[in-house]
C-alpha cells in the first residue's frame, strides 16, 4: 500500500519493469489481488460473479443491468485484470532469466474461474511452469482454502497436503 510500490502506478511498473529486465531480481513471488476471480463470488448473498471461462477479463458493460453490476464492479476489473497481466510479465521476464517465480491465487473448487486461466499464464506453463494446488489448514487456516501456486526456478511441490477439514461454503 505504499505509493512507490502500487503495480497500477505506470510509473512505479515502469522502475521494476526496468529492475526486472535488468536481472536486479533472482526471485518475484506475487499474490494479486483475488477479488475479481474468487469462488466465493458464487456465493449467496454476497457480491456478484465478475468473470467467467467466456468471460476472462470480465463481463461487457453491456451485461450490468442483468449481472447487477457497477462502476465499481469494472473498476475492479480493470485493476486486477491489469495486476495479473503485469504478474504474468514479470513472470515471463523471470522465465526468459533462468530466474525463480511463483504466484499465489485462490484455487476454484467448483465452478470459478482462475487467474491462472488467463492467457499469459497459460504461456508460463507452455514455457515449463508448474502449478502446485494444496490446503492452507496444514499451515494454520481453520478450513481448507484451496490455493495454487504457479511456479518455476523453486520446487513447491512439498506444499502437497491436505487436510480434514470441509472447504467453508458459507
Amino acid at each position: 500500500h505504499l505509493s512507490d510500490q502500487n503495480l497500477l502506478d505506470d510509473a512505479v511498473w515502469s522502475r521494476i519493469k526496468r529492475d526486472l529486465d535488468n536481472g536486479v531480481y533472482a526471485a518475484v513471488f506475487a499474490s494479486p489481488p483475488c477479488r475479481t476471480f474468487s469462488e466465493v463470488r458464487s456465493k449467496r448473498p454476497g457480491p456478484p460473479v465478475l468473470r467467467d471461462a467466456e468471460h476472462p477479463y470480465g463481463y461487457p458493460r453491456s451485461q450490468a443491468k442483468e449481472r447487477g453490476l457497477s462502476d465499481s464492479h469494472f473498476t475492479m476489473l480493470r485493476e486486477d485484470n491489469l495486476l495479473a497481466d503485469r504478474t504474468a510479465e514479470a513472470g515471463r521476464i523471470m522465465l526468459q532469466q533462468g530466474g525463480v517465480f511463483g504466484a499465489e491465487q485462490p484455487h476454484p473448487w467448483r465452478t470459478g474461474f482462475s487467474m491462472f486461466s488467463l492467457a499469459a499464464f497459460q504461456e508460463l506453463v507452455d514455457g515449463g511452469a508448474e502449478v502446485v494446488v494444496f490446503d492452507q489448514c496444514p499451515f494454520g487456516a481453520e478450513s481448507r482454502k484451496p490455493t495454487q501456486i504457479l511456479y518455476f526456478g523453486a520446487d513447491f511441490t512439498k506444499l502437497k497436503a491436505s487436510c480434514s477439514h470441509p472447504i467453508v461454503t458459507q
